[in-house]
């Protein structure tokens, strides 16, 4: 009779054992999910940034996730959104929308959507990191310090 008595108060205890089991498994799936998410697009020369500012509202929300992927500048057309740095190689990733590409002066001139005018400087094709191809709203604030 006692073991009975063990077995029975020990059924508790392993479908506890069992949840958490199964709440840790979940979360590791989770975890790998997102890195791959976020690595197996560099492979491909795809990059990633968090949107931090609402220069691209509505379209863009502040906090979304773009990706994007590298472009030869001057195919860039008129109302594509770009991302681009803001001083050379070293400066802040910008995305705007482009809004014209003088192809002969290799400069791509842009605007943010909820900017009432056009950015005050040329993009030059030397600061183009590419053109945006997905943005995902709210996920990027994970990224956002």
């Amino acid at each position: 009779m006692s073991l009975m008595k063990d077995q029975e108060n020990n059924k508790p205890e392993k479908k506890a054992g069992k949840v958490i089991y199964r709440i840790l498994l979940v979360v590791l799936i989770i975890i790998i999910l997102a890195a791959a998410g976020l690595l197996v697009p560099r492979l491909f020369g795809v990059r990633e940034y968090a949107v931090v500012s609402g220069s691209m509202e509505p379209s863009i929300h502040v906090g979304s996730l773009v990706f994007v992927t590298e472009t030869d500048p001057s195919t860039l057309e008129d109302g594509e959104v770009i991302a681009y740095s803001s001083n050379g190689s070293s400066g802040v990733p910008v995305v705007h929308r482009v809004i014209l590409n003088d192809r002969s002066e290799r400069e791509v001139h842009t605007k943010g959507d909820a900017n009432p005018t056009e950015d005050i400087f040329p993009v030059g094709y030397d600061q183009v990191i590419g053109k945006v191809v997905l943005a995902i709203p709210v996920i990027g604030r994970i990224f956002m310090r």
